[in-house]
């Protein structure tokens, strides 16, 4: 366990970035003509460095590259056909996070990001026009985020509850008490139900140590067969990946990932995927997670099968809305 209390910084510190401006946006769209919004927020996409501070500025150059590739590699899984929304937002250092338990890991980022991912859903719910159907998205910190946004703010706004199409939780796990605590958003239970949350972790076949972005009693659901059971959905049942390679280079590759709920872990288990093909010299410097914690492939494996499966989602509230 790590003491935040002289890390976190101070009040003053806690005001919103000024999301007026353009600049402040990693997505605004010029026109907003599609049928539905998406509002995504980014991974950790940075790392600190020895001697600077575990928190990052809204401005931080390496933070906004990584941004801005991160919006193309996964934000965009949930973006086909839609308005897409994403602030810059300052963030914390994963390693700094990951010395975390789950309760100082919820405080920290309850801080500055917290501040920031408020002010800018604030900016869009009242400049974006129109109340177009909408689907939250985000991964790893930006999955715990989106936590925040839904039962710190949707919550207390039943317009935005009936708007909800879903909310994509990927990279950090929703809990059996936290669902009971907010149940305007039931864990989804299959493909096409709506106003749900949908959440999941992979790791790799035999992993036998903790997952930190697994919580005791989290919810989980296969990202192929879209169940709750631990039926093997094989590699030939997806529809795809979307995934960087050793050269930095980004490919669709079919029929490379199956998925199987492990449900004592809580966790997507992908027995099919070789990490070793993918992964390129230095990329331990930049992946803070153990052998066989697949965190920073949760959208890449399955990136067309969440892609398709938020056009369902979407297609469905559309039907029955």
């Amino acid at each position: 366990m790590t003491t935040i209390a002289n890390k976190l910084p101070s009040p003053a510190e806690t005001t919103g970035t000024d999301y007026t401006s353009i600049d402040s946006w990693l997505s605004w769209p010029t026109t907003a003509n599609k049928a539905f919004d998406v509002f995504y927020l980014y991974p950790t996409a940075w790392e600190a460095k020895s001697g600077q501070r575990p928190l990052c500025s809204i401005n931080y150059k390496p933070m906004r590259n990584k941004a801005r590739f991160l919006l193309a590699y996964q934000g965009s899984a949930f973006a086909a056909g839609a308005n897409l929304y994403a602030p810059y937002y300052r963030q914390y250092d994963a390693r700094y996070l990951l010395a975390m338990d789950f309760k100082e890991r919820a405080e920290a980022v309850r801080g500055v990001p917290w501040a920031d991912v408020r002010a800018a859903f604030e900016y869009y719910l009242a400049h974006s026009e129109g109340n177009r159907p909408l689907v939250l998205a985000g991964h790893s910190q930006g999955a715990l985020l989106i936590k925040n946004l839904l039962f710190g703010l949707v919550k207390t706004h039943p317009e935005l509850i009936r708007r909800l199409v879903a909310a994509y939780v990927i990279g950090f796990s929703v809990s059996r008490t936290e669902l009971e605590a907010h149940q305007e958003f039931p864990f989804a239970s299959g493909p096409d139900d709506v106003g749900v949350i949908i959440s999941y972790n992979t790791e790799a076949s035999g992993v036998n140590i903790d997952n930190p972005s697994v919580m005791p009693d989290s919810m989980v659901i296969n990202p192929i067969s879209w169940t709750t059971g631990d039926e093997l959905a094989s590699a030939d049942r997806s529809a795809g990946s979307y995934i960087i390679d050793r050269l930095g280079n980004l490919k669709d590759i079919k029929n490379m990932a199956d998925a199987r709920l492990d449900l004592k872990r809580k966790v997507v288990v992908c027995s099919t995927f070789d990490q070793e093909a993918f992964y390129g010299a230095g990329f331990e410097l930049i992946n803070p997670f153990p052998a066989g914690v697949f965190h920073i492939y949760d959208v890449a494996l399955y990136y067309h099968d969440l892609r398709t499966n938020v056009g369902r989602r979407v297609k469905n509230f559309m039907a029955v809305g």
